[in-house]
């Protein structure tokens, strides 16, 4: 299995069908964005049904954004130097996302509420 497959595996396991009770924990909110960043880079390489697996495993990230943000706002400083996300990879900023502070315009079209 590559990368993305596995990180596919562990994005979708831990979102779907709702936030994995067990997830708020600095590491391993941190380690969900790292596979979500993943997936990304290997979007391609997913089959049409993966893809819209994550598409609703995003959304359940995002509905969750303010649970899960304060978890990662601790491991925040550390992950968002060491990579420097653009905004457009929304994932890395779920704090402004819970907060509402994140433009609206820069989330993928699947995971708002409209």
């Amino acid at each position: 299995m590559n990368i993305t497959k596995d990180a596919f595996e562990i994005y979708t396991d831990l979102l779907l069908p709702e936030l994995l009770d067990g997830i708020c924990e600095p590491c391993t909110v941190s380690r969900l964005c790292y596979r979500r960043e993943e997936i990304d880079d290997g979007w391609d390489e997913l089959s049409e049904s993966e893809q819209a697996l994550v598409r609703h495993a995003d959304k359940v990230l995002v509905s969750e954004a303010e649970t899960v943000s304060s978890f990662w706002l601790k491991e925040l400083r550390y992950h968002r130097e060491k990579l420097n996300p653009p905004q457009e990879k929304w994932w890395w900023w779920l704090h402004k996302i819970a907060d509402d502070t994140y433009p609206k315009e820069r989330l993928p079209k699947w995971v708002k509420n409209d």
